[in-house]
């Protein structure tokens, strides 16, 4: 303790390292930890406050805190997570993406910290309306495009994702609620399914674009997942689905998961060595520019 006051912990950059997903994971992290050691909490402005109605106290003196930097990305290497002392008035630096069994003893919490706002409600009040009238079973669907296709985030084929719907709905038409950075450029694919995306359901939330996605998946009746902690984390506060799904390059299809008992991210095979189909287009022109470098193709 410092100067007499209880103990609190913090995450100084929430909000800024990466992308939506993994702010919902730095959060997640810190007020569980903090919960099961009595610690406060205090965070920047980010924007959960404005979607989950959150209100910690605002951070006022970072140089309170000492950073405490994650150094092993899973589980079983965090020193973070297998430390025997407790870190207080600490600084999280890290992504905290565990395999979710760590978090499984705080379901209700969390999904209770990650409930819509009621202003959040209330703006999409007519969406959700227009959802809850789709024809069920709804099967959510992510498509990531946009910044994916290299490493482990590597570009699911649309085909994975129909081979399993056709399975879910027994070969008749589905409902599909799509979630995708690019919907329209994936749509057309989906064929005889009927599907329907946020702008169809009028869906408009200016501050946060992406969210009514991440809402829209918490909703249905299963989930088909990317390699991604975006919908990863939307399928931990799905209470209505009991099918989760995700894709596996290594197998090369989708397979079934455990929202609350799986790696959010796997890293169990790289798109670059499995070929162009699950790289980004510029990020296979580099690949074939580095490759007719090295076989004296072209100049250096």
């Amino acid at each position: 303790m410092q100067n007499g006051e209880s103990g609190k912990v913090t995450v100084s950059n929430l909000g800024t390292r990466g992308r939506f997903g993994n702010h919902v994971f730095q959060y997640m992290f810190l007020r569980c930890y903090a919960k099961d050691r009595g610690l406060a909490v205090e965070t920047p402005d980010w924007i959960g406050r404005y979607l989950f109605g959150v209100d910690d106290p605002l951070l006022a003196d970072p140089s309170a805190f000492m950073e405490v930097r994650q150094t092993g990305l899973t589980l079983e290497d965090c020193h973070i997570a297998n430390a025997t002392e407790d870190f207080s008035f600490a600084d999280f630096n890290g992504f905290f993406q565990y395999r979710t069994r760590y978090y499984e003893p705080h379901k209700p919490f969390i999904r209770s910290l990650f409930a819509p706002s009621e202003e959040v409600r209330r703006q999409l009040s007519e969406a959700q309306n227009a959802f809850d009238a789709l024809e069920g079973p709804v099967a959510g669907v992510h498509i990531r495009r946009g910044d994916y296709g290299y490493g482990p985030y590597f570009i699911a084929p649309v085909e994975w994702y129909l081979d399993w719907l056709d399975e879910f709905g027994g070969g008749r038409p589905v409902s599909v609620y799509l979630a995708s950075d690019a919907p329209e450029a994936v749509r057309s694919a989906f064929g005889k399914h009927r599907v329907v995306t946020a702008a169809d359901l009028g869906a408009d939330l200016p501050r946060a674009p992406y969210f009514p996605d991440f809402h829209f998946m918490t909703q249905c009746d299963a989930l088909a997942i990317s390699n991604s902690s975006f919908s990863f984390a939307a399928a931990m506060l799905n209470e209505k689905a009991d099918v989760f799904m995700r894709p596996d390059l290594a197998q090369r299809k989708l397979i079934a998961f455990d929202p609350w008992d799986a790696e959010p991210l796997l890293r169990n095979a790289m798109a670059e060595d499995h070929g162009a189909a699950f790289m980004h287009p510029r990020r296979n022109a580099k690949l074939k520019t580095r490759l007719k470098r090295l076989f004296g193709l072209m100049p250096k």
